[in-house]
């Protein structure tokens, strides 16, 4: 499942933006390569992926994580310095991946469900003597 399209990428940016951004050929095609748009659009997926990936079942929601998909992979198209606003964005984008993957912000989305095994279900039962205060 796709979080987000070559067509989300232009309704958010604009067309000529994105051509500017993917249109890498000698001389210039005029055309948005959809190719090059693909592969940052994967890349930030997968970016995105790693971060929920233990807290939610993925995929999750396209509309839960699209924003930061965008950001992203507007980001990854650059191929030298990023303007302020586009940095901004990618910043923040990161740092709001960084703090749902810890826990401290999450998704408007059902968290994983995993269950725990018990001892009775896994077979294995852990028992240790009392420690002795001042034994290592």
């Amino acid at each position: 499942m796709s979080y987000a399209t070559v067509a989300d990428l232009v309704a958010e940016f604009g067309e000529r933006e994105i051509r500017d951004l993917t249109d890498r050929s000698d001389p210039p095609a005029g055309e948005i390569d959809a190719t090059v748009a693909n592969r940052a659009i994967v890349r930030a997926e997968t970016t995105v992926n790693g971060y929920l990936a233990g807290r939610y079942t993925l995929p999750v929601p396209a509309e839960a994580v699209r924003g930061y998909v965008l950001d992203l992979a507007r980001g990854y198209l650059y191929v030298s310095v990023m303007n302020d606003t586009v940095k901004a964005r990618y910043d923040a984008a990161m740092k709001d991946l960084v703090s749902i993957g810890k826990g401290l912000m999450a998704l408007p989305v059902a968290p994983a469900t995993v269950p725990m095994p018990t001892p009775a279900a896994s077979g294995m039962v852990v028992r240790t003597r009392p420690r002795t205060f001042g034994e290592s």
